[in-house]
Order: structure tokens, then sequence, then C-alpha cells
């Protein structure tokens, strides 16, 4: 199964990058393949337009099976995009803490 992982950037990059990385290691010690945008694309914001970086995010959306909502995802205005977009594709959905 193919997981999309959410989780804020902007706030504390240095630090989210780490938190988002122990999300990403309980999806494949889970047996998930994990899709984490953060970390593909996080170094690339300001650099490239912000519409195009959420395009990128949610083409990532579109292949997973489910998408993990991590961190203060509530805070995060990139995050409330991609939820509403992975309901909009009918993607199945979990909060983690």
């Amino acid at each position: 199964m193919i997981v999309y992982i959410a989780h804020p950037y902007r706030d504390n990059p240095e630090e989210n990058i780490k938190r988002v990385k122990k999300y990403v290691r309980q999806a494949i010690d889970s047996g998930y393949l994990p899709i984490c945008a953060l970390l593909e694309i996080g170094h690339l914001l300001g650099k490239i337009d912000e519409n195009v970086a959420m395009d990128l995010c949610y083409r990532y959306i579109d292949i997973a099976d489910e998408i993990w909502m991590c961190g203060d995802w509530e805070r995060s205005e990139g995050c409330k995009l991609e939820l509403a977009y992975a309901r909009s594709r009918n993607k199945r959905i979990v909060f983690k803490l």
C-alpha cells in the first residue's frame, strides 16, 4: 500500500523534517511505501511557484492509497489543502498523533 504523509514544513523546517522522518519510518516498518512531499520538494519551497508545489503534492496523493495527516497539520494551509484534495478523491485518511 502507498501512503502519502502530510506534515507541516514552513514554521520550523529543520524540526519538521526530523519529525516527518519518524512517520516515514513508521510507514516502512508497517509494510507501506511512503511518499512524503516534504522530503521530496520541501527544499524547493520559495524557489518554485507555490501552485506548482501543490500540484506536485496532489499528483503524489493521486497515486497513494491513503493519506496520513501528521504533526500539527491543522496549523498548515498546505496540509489543509492536501486533506481537502484527498477527500475529493475519496482517499482513506488516517490522523496520526
